[in-house]
């Protein structure tokens, strides 16, 4: 930053019609330093930029912002957006207010202790803070979040995401409308709501049953296997150390958090009550579903009694009972979203058909909003808007940058190298061909060790070409002797023999 100060000194500031979405920048703030950043929205207050080394959006007057350089835009950004691992706001498109979490954070001692890559460049995390995970606290002691299932990403690209030791769903879709009989298991807070466990399915506890009755808990593998979080497992839990289906949600020095997907419950266990658990029972379809009751969702939460008075009557009326049911409204979110979640929407009464919520006092709810969303015209798109894209200036920057074509294969595969990196590219090339030039005992490679993705030093298939360059292998076939690499610092690719490879220097 201060050669980019140095570079741009009598420069004046970027011209606010060249001011567009996502354009880097750099901004100049009162103490005189500068900041790298991307425009978001140019307002007639100034221009909102996002802060891309820190992550904070900040508004700022037009004559602050400065053109960036090809040096800035070559370093990572470095601040990391992230998620919380499992936990979302209870409703899906409300986000937490700042102040209801914040004092999770504030003066504590915060660390990140896992992260998983998912995609739209967001990363999923686990926080701690003062040794207490985050995500838990927000789920079960604040009643701000709810659960959703780990996700995972396939190995090549004819795989979509995929959830991790997920049991499977059954869509509910077609039931509703029906009466069915059910039985409760769980009562939750979850924001300004109530989240109940409920087994929809008779026959699912009748399968689950089934197979842990021929399950044979002394067999030699039973206690030997790898238990990793998101993984299905039994667990031998309660007084009478009965067997349960589990996933993994955490683990530690002390033991696991496991979900009883059968019930809904959070439950610690030890290792040494943690079992393998059969195919045939993984491939049974959880049986506690997580429902919410309309009248409650309709209700206005100042008319009802007080959470935990609420929260108790409910326990009383729904856990451990049989309840008649009407599913009003399934949703099933992709699961390529990191919200996949199963949200049922019923209304409950007892097994003599006294609806359940009577005591309460509460308004019959409009029901034609859960059975189908009726409002789904799209609005006019703004006038304003229509104009600025269909006959407003060109989107095209004015602000340019200096760079070299290096390689291309498609009108959508185009290779550049900013101004500066084609010769840092050649005097790379030069610098490894020396080395191995004077390593004149180099080992010739083992044609075992040449596998896709390896990074090594190849040269060119071209006769007169004896440089070396950076290279990764892309497929390797060391029946016929041929291995094609593509050279990192160019982007073109071609096909080398081994003698044409040497590793490459760390």
């Amino acid at each position: 930053m201060d050669l980019h100060l140095h570079n741009i000194a009598g420069c004046a500031p970027v011209d606010v019609a060249c001011l567009k979405d996502r354009l880097p920048v750099t901004v100049k703030f009162e103490d005189g330093k500068f900041h790298r950043a991307e425009v978001n929205l140019v307002e007639e207050k100034g221009v909102n930029v996002y802060m891309v080394d820190s992550g904070v959006d900040i508004l700022i007057s037009a004559d602050s912002i400065y053109p960036s350089s090809t040096e800035l835009l070559r370093l990572p950004k470095l601040s990391l957006m992230c998620r919380l691992a499992q936990v979302v706001p209870f409703e899906e498109q409300e986000k937490w207010k700042k102040y209801d979490y914040k004092s999770l954070f504030q003066g504590k001692n915060t660390s990140v202790f896992s992260i998983s890559l998912i995609d739209r460049g967001v990363s999923e995390v686990w926080l701690t803070c003062d040794k207490k995970d985050v995500g838990f606290e927000m789920v079960m002691n604040l009643g701000l979040a709810d659960f959703v299932p780990l996700s995972t990403h396939g190995t090549n690209d004819d795989e979509g995401p995929q959830m991790l030791g997920k049991y499977p769903r059954y869509d509910y879709s077609d039931w509703i409308g029906q009466k069915i009989g059910v039985f409760g298991t769980k009562v939750s807070k979850v924001g300004s709501n109530f989240k109940v466990h409920l087994q929809l399915h008779p026959t699912i506890m009748e399968a689950v049953d089934a197979g842990l009755l021929k399950y044979d808990s002394t067999s030699k593998d039973a206690k030997d296997f790898s238990k990793d979080i998101g993984d299905a497992v039994l667990v031998a839990y309660g007084e009478d150390k009965m067997n349960y289906r589990a996933t993994i949600f955490q683990k530690s020095r002390v033991g696991y958090l496991v979900k009883l997907v059968d019930y809904g419950d959070f439950v610690n266990v030890q290792e040494k009550d943690m079992l393998k658990i059969s195919k045939e029972l993984v491939e049974i379809p959880e049986a506690a579903t997580p429902c919410y009751l309309i009248e409650l969702l309709a209700a206005d939460p100042s008319k009802l009694p007080s959470d935990e008075t609420t929260k108790g009557k409910l326990m009383e009326l729904i856990i451990e009972k049989n309840l008649e049911c009407y599913i009003s409204h399934a949703n099933f979110i992709d699961d390529v979203d990191p919200r996949e979640i199963r949200k049922c929407v019923v209304t409950l009464a007892s097994e003599e058909g006294i609806p359940l919520l009577d005591d309460f006092g509460l308004r019959k709810p409009n029901l034609c909003k859960y059975y189908t969303n009726v409002d789904h015209e799209f609005p006019m798109i703004d006038q304003g808007l229509a104009k600025e894209l269909f006959s407003g200036p060109s989107a095209y920057m004015s602000v340019q940058y200096e760079g070299v074509v290096s390689f291309i294969e498609n009108y959508d595969s185009i290779c550049i190298q900013l101004e500066g990196d084609n010769h840092r590219a050649d005097g790379l090339s030069e610098e490894l061909t020396q080395f191995f030039t004077n390593w004149k005992n180099a080992p010739q490679l083992d044609p075992s060790s040449l596998i896709n993705g390896t990074y090594v030093a190849a040269r060119q298939n071209i006769e007169d070409d004896l440089r070396y360059y950076r290279a990764k292998i892309l497929e390797a076939c060391p029946d016929k002797d041929a291995y094609k690499v593509v050279f990192l610092d160019y982007g073109n690719y071609d096909v080398v023999t081994s003698t044409m490879i040497k590793p490459l220097p760390s």
